[in-house]
């Protein structure tokens, strides 16, 4: 909808990159960076084609470029979330433990403590080495 009425105004990502002559991955730092104004298309952000002077002088002058990346807040930054640990039950001894599974199900899971899954590791190594007749 913005489209329609601005299409002088405003441009995208790929257009803006060909008359600034900076990369994609640039201009899209800058948006995220509130450098640059942007619009909502409903599908795609759209750059303001005023903005060119400025995304040049950002990506070509080496002093602005660290001030900008510098003003980065990388508490926002997507990071991967860590696994959540999840009281578990072993099946073999009935101990609760903590594991750091992710677990979806419904109840209480049975995940085997640590001093089980080694001992159970230890006899099926032994049990693989035996020779079957």
């Amino acid at each position: 909808m913005a489209k329609q009425q601005h299409t002088e105004e405003w441009a995208s990502v790929s257009e803006i990159s060909k008359l600034s002559g900076c990369p994609d991955a640039a201009i899209r730092r800058m948006r995220l960076k509130n450098i640059i104004e942007t619009q909502w298309d409903g599908h795609k952000f759209l750059y303001r084609r005023s903005d060119v002077p400025k995304i040049r002088e950002v990506f070509f002058d080496p002093e602005k470029r660290s001030k900008a990346a510098k003003s980065w807040d990388h508490s926002k930054s997507k990071k991967r979330k860590e696994a959540e640990k999840t009281l578990a039950v072993c099946p073999r001894c009935g101990k609760k433990h903590l594991s750091s599974r992710t677990w979806i199900g419904r109840g209480t899971p049975r995940f085997y403590c640590n001093d089980c899954q080694k001992s159970i590791e230890g006899r099926s190594s032994a049990w693989q080495n035996m020779a079957v007749f």
